[in-house]
């Protein structure tokens, strides 16, 4: 009897626990995943586009790295204030763990934009320079796969479903 009223306030936990992640975490979760995605989006991609065609020239790709790199810091804030209060120690853990990892990685998109920045600023490009933009981008990938298998981890825990 111990057992089973052991058991049911666990399983009565869990359901309190999901609710609160999908009513309060996830959707903040999305909206920060969905930021760091349309930055991308928006600027990098067109930008180094337009530059490979001659659409985009030295000063507007400069000015697109520079808010890129302001967009990201702002990002980095958002992903440390998705909150936790209501899941359990090992759940903080995992949100921790993604919310580090992607903070990491929007500093790395922030750090790449940077040395991309300095690129089309001193007109250096160079293969040298190039890998190491695409080494802070590839860090950035790493640490963003990183955070998606924290989540996944905790939401097949809560038994959660979803494709990324």
């Amino acid at each position: 009897k111990e057992a089973a009223e052991k058991e049911e306030k666990e399983i009565e936990r869990l359901a309190i626990e999901k609710q609160y992640y999908l009513e309060t975490v996830m959707p903040q979760i999305d909206e920060a995943m969905s930021i760091y995605d349309s930055i991308w989006d928006a600027y990098w991609v067109p930008t180094f586009n337009g530059v490979s065609t001659g659409q985009v020239d030295a000063y507007s790709a400069y000015s697109n790295m520079k808010d890129i790199r302001n967009l990201y810091d702002q990002l980095e804030t958002k992903f440390y204030n998705i909150s936790d209060d209501k899941m359990s120690e090992e759940n903080k853990e995992l949100i921790t763990e993604y919310t580090r990892e992607m903070a990491s990685a929007a500093r790395y998109r922030a750090s790449a934009a940077k040395k991309a920045q300095k690129m089309f600023d001193t007109g250096d490009y160079s293969p040298s320079t190039m890998d190491k933009i695409t080494a802070e981008v590839n860090k950035a990938d790493k640490d963003m796969l990183n955070a998606i298998l924290s989540l996944t981890s905790m939401e097949m825990q809560l038994g959660i479903e979803r494709e990324y």
